[in-house]
């Protein structure tokens, strides 16, 4: 009986250790990824360019399946649509109302090259969005990655990113459209 316990007692210290050390990988992953960016970044006489596939998430929006990441994005999606942005001005959709963990969730669906239908036939996109040629959608987006890869901490908890309200409807249009233009 006494050896059970002490055998029970070693497998969850064990484990525990296990998932400190899992834990510390994942940190020094993520920090080696942003050195060879920011390397990069100073290597370069061009603009720096930032490849969605390098760009880090959260952990649990990171290790999301295919069906609960389209079941978050359609949150987020069905969320933007009822909100009726096309309606809105300029000033309107540049107002910062998003939070992080939600614009993460987007793009995480973009960097997974999933496509998205729609059955709506209403407009969704603010008219200046709507407009946007692909290589302009392109810039868009790659100004979005840069301002998330500087200003997003991947490494907050789910809570302290909701508290991080610093995305417009226009960021999540321009996004929520790239996706829907995937082909």
């Amino acid at each position: 009986m006494e050896t059970n316990v002490i055998i029970a007692i070693l497998l969850i210290i064990l484990a525990f250790v296990v998932l400190i050390y899992m834990s510390a990988a994942e940190k020094k992953k993520r920090k080696k990824l942003k050195l060879e960016i920011g390397n990069s970044k100073q290597n370069s006489s061009k603009e720096f360019n930032i490849d969605i596939k390098t760009i880090m998430f959260p952990y649990l929006i990171d290790k999301m399946k295919y069906e609960s990441l389209t079941n978050a994005f359609k949150v987020v999606f069905d969320t933007f649509c009822f909100l009726e942005y096309s309606k809105k001005t300029t000033d309107e959709i540049t107002t910062k109302e998003w939070h992080s963990w939600q614009f993460a969730i987007l793009l995480k669906y973009l960097s997974k090259n999933y496509t998205y239908t729609t059955a709506l036939d209403k407009k969704i996109f603010p008219v200046e969005i709507e407009k946007l040629s692909k290589i302009k959608l392109d810039l868009e987006v790659e100004m979005i990655l840069k301002r998330y890869y500087n200003g997003v901490d991947v490494n907050l908890s789910k809570e302290e990113l909701c508290e991080q309200v610093i995305w417009t409807a226009r960021d999540v249009a321009v996004i929520i459209k790239a996706i829907l233009d995937q082909k």
